[in-house]
């Protein structure tokens, strides 16, 4: 008989032990420890334990949910209006009986009963409370593709298609920075200048990124030292079963309208994987929604191959006003 309770304090080690399992068997997950799952979750200030439901059988754990919430509009707290089921995963010896179904009814139950009025089902900046770094690739993708059931539970519980992603991945053992005369006018024009954990702009980024060491790479005018571009890289490195996981992620590419299509992203992104490469990284992220063709193309000509896809759902409850989805 299946039961199923609020997180606690026990749990850790038996839940690192089936997100490894998943990780093991699916292409998008990192492995995970105890200790892991406690920096990236269940330390954060606003982990809620009555929001992470555990199925469990005998008293062990086959499965849980993870119910939370969105920002406020201004980024200075939680709002109670926007849900957010983060992960939902299930045993694989439990799969087809109704667990996953169960678990993503009681999840959704939490959230109204605190009030929330639109209930994202996966999600995508800035509605990513946890995970980050755990789950896809760059950001947080949704629901991914190569998780179909997951898919299908969603749309069979009444939530609807709110947008797509898709996940990059570069081999940085075979990157080799582009140069071309473009290149070569945009290098001769323009420095680029990195900042080490630049500060973040609000508290609820401070909140979702502060385990990621993150860089900022600008785009300076060598006669004006205005900056014309930026991007921010994420990475993580934390042990793992004896093993070193270096993961680096692309996020938030900017380009002045003066600049764009001259090539100026391609070189700022290629100087960072460069400098990535020289680190030891062996691969790393992005993501783009399904839409920003240019941004995808950037990342193809950089040796970007499409790796996955991400699906995010979306139910409203009650009226909800919605802020944007991050594009990049």
């Amino acid at each position: 008989m299946i039961d199923y309770r609020s997180f606690i304090n026990t749990d850790p080690p038996r839940l690192a032990e089936l997100w490894t399992k998943c990780a093991a068997a699916r292409a998008h997950f990192q492995r995970v420890t105890p200790e892991l799952l406690d920096d990236l979750v269940f330390s954060k200030q606003y982990f809620d334990r009555k929001g992470l439901i555990v199925a469990t059988e005998d008293s062990v754990p086959v499965g849980f949910v993870h119910a939370a919430f969105g920002p406020s509009k201004d980024f200075s707290t939680i709002s109670s209006d926007v849900g957010v089921i983060c992960a939902l995963l299930v045993d694989d010896s439990h799969r087809g009986q109704g667990v996953g179904r169960s678990l993503l009814a009681l999840a959704q139950q939490f959230l109204l009963e605190r009030g929330a009025k639109l209930i994202y089902g996966g999600g995508a900046r800035p509605f990513n409370p946890f995970y980050w770094g755990l789950y896809g690739g760059a950001e947080f993708p949704g629901v991914l593709a190569s998780e179909p059931a997951a898919q299908g539970l969603f749309q069979s519980a009444g939530f609807e298609v709110f947008g797509r992603t898709v996940l990059w991945r570069c081999d940085l053992d075979q990157f080799k920075p582009p140069m071309n005369r473009q290149q070569l006018q945009v290098k001769r024009q323009f420095d680029v200048r990195a900042i080490a954990d630049p500060q973040p702009a609000t508290w609820w980024e401070a909140n979702t990124a502060e385990a990621l060491e993150q860089v900022r790479y600008e785009l300076v005018c060598k006669t004006t030292r205005d900056v014309k571009a930026s991007v921010t890289l994420w990475t993580m490195e934390r042990k793992t079963e004896g093993m070193l996981i270096r993961s680096a992620g692309v996020m938030d590419l900017l380009v002045d309208e003066d600049l764009r299509r001259q090539g100026a992203g391609t070189f700022l992104v290629g100087d960072a994987l460069r400098e990535l490469k020289l680190r030891n990284f062996a691969t790393v992220e992005g993501q783009t929604f399904r839409q920003d063709e240019g941004i995808g193309k950037l990342l193809s000509n950089l040796g970007f191959q499409e790796v996955d896809q991400g699906t995010i759902f979306r139910k409203v409850v009650n009226d909800a006003t919605t802020m944007p989805l991050a594009s990049s």
